[in-house]
């Protein structure tokens, strides 16, 4: 209800480029407020943003496959004898399925938080998969409830995502997405300097950002010095 009275600061389709480099537009600014996705089939997700990463997905209608004692069993974390007891605690306590499998002696708080953030993060990754939909965000002061685990680094699975992609192209096709890009400079924001740290670099990659931010580069300048293949 109260995004009823409130405007998105942007919107935007799924499968634009636009998105993704939003995503980092907010890792960048340290951003906090909420995405609301909607799909074609009319289920609409939601993003909690903290501090520039997301903390929290909910899904109307729910995804039982999206659920985390549902993830926990197909991961065979769990058994479903196991699940149903969680399930079975929460409708007489009216606790949090994570509260369940503390109370019966499968994780500890700290192991929670730490699957919590894995379920943050395998969601993140089907939002990224889905090539349809509309998405807004809405910028909030604070997020309505406090969640568990940190923010996720997004800039960082971003990142590694376009780097396999592009391991997955042909020669051909990745020299043709360079094609139009040669002879435009590059250069790093101060604020983009902050967020690559945040960024799990490998050693050549870590030594070609300090290439690229030594010298004005064109793009085609950059392949011959390069320390990557």
């Amino acid at each position: 209800p109260v995004l009823d009275e409130m405007e998105p600061v942007l919107t935007g389709q799924v499968q634009d480029r636009s998105f993704r480099d939003f995503l980092i537009q907010l890792a960048v600014e340290k951003s906090t407020g909420l995405l609301v996705i909607n799909y074609p089939d009319e289920r609409v997700r939601y993003g909690f943003w903290d501090r520039g990463g997301v903390v929290a997905w909910r899904t109307d209608p729910i995804q039982e496959t999206e659920v985390l004692g549902v993830l926990l069993m197909n991961a065979d974390q769990i058994s479903q004898e196991q699940l149903q007891e969680s399930l079975s605690i929460m409708e007489q306590k009216g606790c949090r399925q994570g509260e369940a499998f503390i109370e019966m002696g499968l994780m500890t708080f700290p192991q929670l938080v730490m699957v919590l953030g894995k379920q943050v993060e395998f969601l993140f990754q089907q939002v990224m998969r889905v090539r349809e939909g509309q998405w807004a965000f809405y910028t909030l002061d604070s997020l309505p409830e406090q969640f568990l685990p940190p923010s996720l680094r997004v800039p960082s699975l971003i990142y590694r995502g376009l780097i396999q992609f592009a391991r997955q192209m042909q020669k051909a096709e990745l020299q043709k997405s360079h094609r139009d890009h040669l002879d435009e400079y590059v250069a790093f924001s101060e604020d983009a300097k902050e967020v690559l740290k945040e960024v799990k670099l490998t050693k050549n990659e870590r030594r070609f950002l300090e290439i690229m931010a030594s010298n004005s580069w064109r793009k085609r300048e950059l392949f011959p010095v390069s320390p990557l293949s």
